[in-house]
C-alpha cells in the first residue's frame, strides 16, 4: 500500500492533496511521482503539472512523461512510476484533462476588476472621478489636476485645497452605488465558487443564500456533498486504476 499519510520526509499527507487539489482545478491534471516502485522510498512525490506532459515517441498513447527539472532540462519518467489523474478528456489532446476552473476565467477577470475599481476609489478618497469647469489656462488645468491628486489621495485624504479661481467642480457619476457593483460582483464569486461545487456564503463571501442563518449547515453539508465528495472519490478511482495495471 502507499503511504498517503506520510508520503515522504519533506511534507504530510495533507499538503500533498491540498497541492493535488490545486492542480485538479486549475489544470485538470495531476501528477504523483510513486518513487516506492523504484528505490523502496514511502512515496508519493507531488510533480506539478506545469512541469510535466506525456509524450509519445513509438506511436503509442503515452511511451513516458517528460519532466521539466529545475536545473533544466527534460528528464524522462517510464510511465510506470506516474500517477496521472485526469478531469475528463482533454481535446484535441485526450492524454491530458480539462481544467473546471478555466470555464470561470472571465469571472475571475471580472471580479479582479471589481476589486481594482475598489481600491482605486479607496485611493481617491472614494470620489471616482471630478471634473472643473472655469476660467484656466491649460498649463493652470493640468497644474490643478495635479495638485488634486496629490493632496486627495491616499495620506492626503480629507485634506483642503484652495484652487486660487473661479471654479465649478462636479463628481463624475459612477460610484459603486450607480454602478450596482455590490451586486454585480456577486455573478463572478458565485460562478468561480460554483466550479467547486460550494456555495460562496460558506466561505463568508456575498452570497444570497448566506444572509439566512439557518442555511449555513445545509450549504455545508452541500460543499461536501456536491464539491468534495467527488474530487475525493475521483482522487480514489485513479489510485485503483493506477494499482490494477
Amino acid at each position: 500500500a502507499m503511504a498517503i499519510d506520510e508520503p515522504n520526509d519533506w511534507y504530510d499527507g495533507n499538503t500533498l492533496f491540498q497541492a493535488t487539489v490545486l492542480s485538479h482545478f486549475s489544470a485538470g491534471n495531476w501528477y504523483w511521482l510513486d518513487w516506492r516502485r523504484q528505490n523502496g522510498w514511502p512515496a508519493p512525490f507531488l510533480l506539478w503539472h506545469n512541469l510535466i506532459t506525456p509524450n509519445t515517441t513509438s506511436g503509442k498513447w503515452i511511451d513516458e512523461y517528460l519532466y521539466m527539472q529545475p536545473g533544466g532540462g527534460y528528464k524522462s519518467l517510464p510511465i510506470e512510476l506516474v500517477i496521472h489523474g485526469r478531469n475528463g478528456l482533454g481535446n484535441p489532446d485526450q492524454r491530458l484533462g480539462i481544467a473546471p476552473l478555466a470555464a470561470a476565467y472571465r469571472s475571475v477577470g471580472s471580479d479582479n476588476l471589481g476589486e481594482r475599481f475598489d481600491g482605486a476609489l479607496l485611493h481617491k478618497m472614494g470620489v471616482p472621478g471630478l471634473s472643473f469647469s472655469g476660467k484656466m489656462t491649460p498649463a493652470e488645468a493640468t497644474e490643478l489636476s495635479k495638485k488634486v491628486s496629490e493632496k486627495f489621495t491616499v495620506d492626503g485624504a480629507g485634506s483642503t485645497l484652495v484652487a486660487g479661481v473661479d471654479l465649478t467642480v462636479t463628481a463624475l457619476k459612477a460610484t459603486p452605488r450607480d454602478m450596482m457593483l455590490g451586486e454585480m460582483r456577486k455573478l463572478p464569486v458565485g460562478r468561480i465558487c460554483g466550479i467547486f461545487g460550494i456555495d460562496p456564503g460558506v466561505l463568508s463571501l456575498p452570497s444570497d443564500t448566506s444572509k439566512h442563518h439557518a442555511n449555513f449547515d445545509a450549504m455545508l453539508k452541500a460543499a461536501w456533498t456536491q464539491g468534495l465528495r467527488p474530487v475525493k472519490n475521483d482522487f480514489g478511482r485513479t489510485l485503483t486504476h493506477y494499482f490494477r495495471r
